[in-house]
């Protein structure tokens, strides 16, 4: 039996445009420590400070049954990377900003159930930046 080429893909590349963001993170539908939970990360800024592990992300642990918070650690961010015409521009932050929470317990709980929307769909847990 001969496959059809493009029958069904292995992977899959995606290729998007980078947007300037004022907050950015990363969640696993399944806190690979606590599995009841959703872990979500959040940094201001664009997304490459957390994956780093530049800065010290909020990072916040929401119920998978409820997406109710049951958690919220707030991190220190001293910097922040946004874009420019000429390419990323890493910007200090105040310890005040660096200090201030970047997602409201309602966008959490958004972000939360997007996530096991995303999880329902693919049929497994994701990690979704």
């Amino acid at each position: 039996m001969v496959r059809q080429l493009f029958d069904e893909p292995a992977i899959a590349v995606v290729v998007q445009q980078m947007v300037a963001s004022d907050r950015s993170g990363l969640m696993f539908t399944i806190d690979p420590a606590l599995r009841e939970q959703i872990l979500i990360e959040a940094a201001f800024g664009l997304g490459q400070v957390v994956v780093s592990g530049r800065v010290e992300p909020d990072t916040h642990h929401v119920d998978r049954a409820t997406a109710m918070l049951r958690e919220v650690r707030i991190g220190c961010q001293s910097v922040r990377i946004n874009t420019s015409p000429d390419g990323d521009v890493v910007e200090e932050l105040d310890p005040a900003d660096g200090w201030r929470r970047v997602l409201t317990d309602d966008e959490v709980a958004l972000v939360a159930n997007l996530g096991l929307d995303i999880e329902r769909h693919h049929g497994s847990p994701q990690d979704v930046e």
